[in-house]
């Protein structure tokens, strides 16, 4: 089944694959490293983050949206865009609870420089999912 859809609605209706594209480039493949790279630690985590939570927020806000005027053909994109942000959300989840398993390890051991290694190490494995 194909569709005529005009020129200006296929525009729009790339912009929330593009923003999920942008928000993968920028705060996962730049932003994140460039926090480990810098060794600005576990805060370094948290700007893009929550940049990337507020772009998610953006797109699931939109899908939702009901606007009459706005196109079938837009709509639907918005609403595929935010189903993959939910496969990023997972992720993230899972990137928090390892996290959070490596704080209470580390809280567990009893030198300083044993803590600051068991942090770094369950750090890094905690970005693998994201």
């Amino acid at each position: 089944m194909l569709y005529q859809i005009e020129e200006q609605i296929r525009r729009q209706a790339k912009t929330p694959h593009e923003l999920f594209m942008l928000n993968l480039a920028v705060f996962h493949l730049l932003l994140a490293p460039a926090a480990i790279v810098l060794k600005i630690g576990i805060l370094g985590f948290f700007v893009p983050l929550s940049a990337s939570l507020g772009l998610i927020g953006f797109t699931y806000w939109r899908s939702r949206e009901t606007r009459p005027d706005r196109p079938w053909f837009v709509k639907v994109h918005w609403k595929l865009a935010s189903r993959r942000s939910r496969i990023l959300l997972i992720a993230y989840v899972l990137s928090g609870s390892l996290l959070g398993l490596g704080l209470l390890v580390a809280a567990g051991a009893d030198k300083h420089t044993t803590q600051d290694i068991i942090t770094t190490v369950f750090a890094r494995i905690a970005v693998f999912p994201v």
